[in-house]
């Protein structure tokens, strides 16, 4: 579901002068964004994923709201002093830190390469609305980069992120004798062979923080009953899980199931080309997000000062640290029932069994 790095072969080369960036929109509905660069390097048309538009997967990924730093603590916070109760327990519920993603987007790492680069938004909802736009800007970019270099034009790469390499796979097919300047088709975390991630709601459920046992005592030494925060707990797990939600719960993801007619389909007929070389990228992780409670240290409770008011009250200065609400609820993933493989933990750190059914080829870098 989260874009991160921008490392492929096509930008193993050095910075060239930019060119025009202008408004593309390759059916004339269709929103998009094209930047004309160096017209002897290659062209590169960006293909995203369902549910998500060219903007938000590729020039400005924070958009995407999962862009979590789970891999980092939150550091300790001063809530100053003044406050007229002692702090103790438990002052909120909170989750991963964010990261700063949009410097790493795709768009501008290639436009900073000299690349010519697209993107354009599909329509909303199945595969079948959207390949139409998709052929239509495949047809657009191949004459607009035709005419921006009449005598050379240059080579075209296809990237696409997860849905959108299915849609390049289908353009392929479908333009097997247009398509000679194609030299790259790239996808990244694309379900060829299928999304169990459609099978996700019947599997594990629409409400998995509902279903989070707190029983255990938290915290300092144990110290912590959850069960009377449930509710707050709970609303914290759900802001979490909400661009998750609208993913599993599109209507268009059933279409992605494996074994699915459009996973067929896909592959029947389908000819590797010769001049195109087929990469995919592709591995899972459950480590999403972290859970933390924000908990009182033990000098908040004491009195640090004094109010104006006529017999002067105490006032304390408050200071919290984040514990991480393991193993319960943290990560976040990793607490939800084990019903989809590739949310197991036990596969973080390996290669997914995703291949390019295209290039009968295991996932390579």
């Amino acid at each position: 579901m989260r874009i991160r790095g921008v490392a492929f072969v096509l930008l193993a080369l050095t910075s060239t002068a930019m060119a025009q960036d202008a408004a593309w929109s390759p059916d004339g509905v269709s929103p998009g964004r094209i930047h004309f660069g160096d017209p002897s390097r290659a062209a590169v048309l960006l293909f995203h994923g369902l549910g998500d538009n060219g903007t938000r997967t590729w020039r400005k990924p924070s958009l995407e709201s999962v862009n979590w730093n789970h891999a980092s603590t939150p550091a300790d916070r001063d809530l100053g002093g003044g406050h007229a109760k002692p702090g103790a327990l438990v002052y909120e519920f909170g989750l991963s830190d964010t990261l700063d993603v949009d410097p790493m987007n795709f768009f501008d790492a290639l436009v900073q390469r000299g690349f010519t680069v697209a993107i354009f938004d599909q329509p909303g909802g199945s595969f079948a609305s959207a390949l139409p736009t998709a052929l239509a800007a495949f047809d657009t970019f191949v004459f607009d980069t035709n005419a921006h270099n009449p005598a050379f034009p240059p080579p075209i790469a296809l990237i696409g992120h997860s849905r959108g390499g299915l849609l390049i796979r289908s353009v392929l097919k479908a333009r097997a004798s247009t398509a000679g300047r194609v030299r790259w088709a790239i996808t990244l975390h694309s379900p060829h062979t299928g999304s169990e991630v459609a099978s996700f709601a019947s599997r594990c459920g629409t409400d998995l923080p509902g279903s989070i046992n707190l029983s255990a005592n938290f915290g300092p030494a144990g110290s912590i009953s959850l069960n009377p925060e449930r509710n707050r707990i709970i609303a914290t797990l759900r802001t979490a899980m909400a661009p998750i939600d609208a993913l599993i719960l599109n209507p268009a993801q059933a279409e992605l199931a494996p074994s699915s007619p459009l996973i067929a389909a896909l592959a029947l007929g389908e000819v590797k080309l010769p001049l195109v070389r087929y990469i995919t990228f592709g591995g899972t992780s459950p480590t999403y997000v972290r859970t933390y409670a924000w908990i009182f240290n033990a000098g908040s409770a004491l009195p640090s000062g004094h109010d104006n008011s006529f017999i002067p009250k105490p006032t304390f200065t408050w200071k919290v640290s984040a514990f991480e609400m393991q193993p319960f609820a943290s990560p976040l993933l990793d607490a939800f029932p084990d019903c989809i493989p590739s949310s197991r933990p036990e596969r973080a750190t390996g290669w997914s069994r995703m291949r390019d059914h295209t290039s009968r080829s295991k996932t390579s870098m």
